[in-house]
């Protein structure tokens, strides 16, 4: 894969009980174009798949998910 240039930046906090926190992450998509290799799913997903548009309408995905696919126009 060829990463380019960053397309979504997001971070997600996570807190205990106490709401002493616990992680932060900072999220970076970057758009990409594949090159060559075969997907493989690491420790932090059990699947991992390449998706035309046309078969994202099938699969669940959270209503976030399919609104930043819609802005980056990934999604009529």
């Amino acid at each position: 894969m060829s990463a380019k240039e960053p397309i979504h930046v997001f971070d997600l906090i996570e807190r205990d009980r106490q709401g002493h926190l616990r992680f932060h992450y900072v999220i970076v998509d970057l758009r990409a174009d594949y090159v060559a290799g075969t997907l493989h799913p690491s420790d932090d997903a059990a699947d991992a798949r390449w998706f035309a548009p046309k078969e994202i309408k099938g699969l669940r995905i959270t209503e976030t998910t399919k609104e930043f696919l819609k802005k980056i126009q990934f999604l009529p």
